[in-house]
């Protein structure tokens, strides 16, 4: 695994604008009082397909560290490779 992974945070936009939010909400990290969404990011929240995020904010509860949501997205390209590979069969 990649030290850099579990070492820093991403610094895109989209991740502290709305996936960690996000991630902090569904996984237990933050409450709805504690941080609230804007109209826009309330609607998103609402509309986006959350599994990612919150497998996310389940690794930051465990962990306590929001570095381990990168571990999401890392994790993913191994597994969509062995999707694709046994559907090539």
């Amino acid at each position: 695994m990649s030290y850099a992974a579990f070492h820093d945070v991403s610094q895109a936009w989209d991740s502290g604008y709305y996936h960690l939010p996000f991630a902090a909400r569904l996984g237990g990290v933050l409450t709805d009082a504690e941080y609230a969404f804007g109209t826009e990011n309330a609607a998103r929240f609402s509309g986006f397909p959350l599994l990612g995020e919150l497998l996310q904010g389940l690794l930051w509860r465990l962990t306590g560290r929001v570095q381990a949501a990168n571990f999401v997205a890392l994790l993913s390209v191994p597994l969509l490779a062995l999707s694709i590979r046994s559907t090539s069969r």
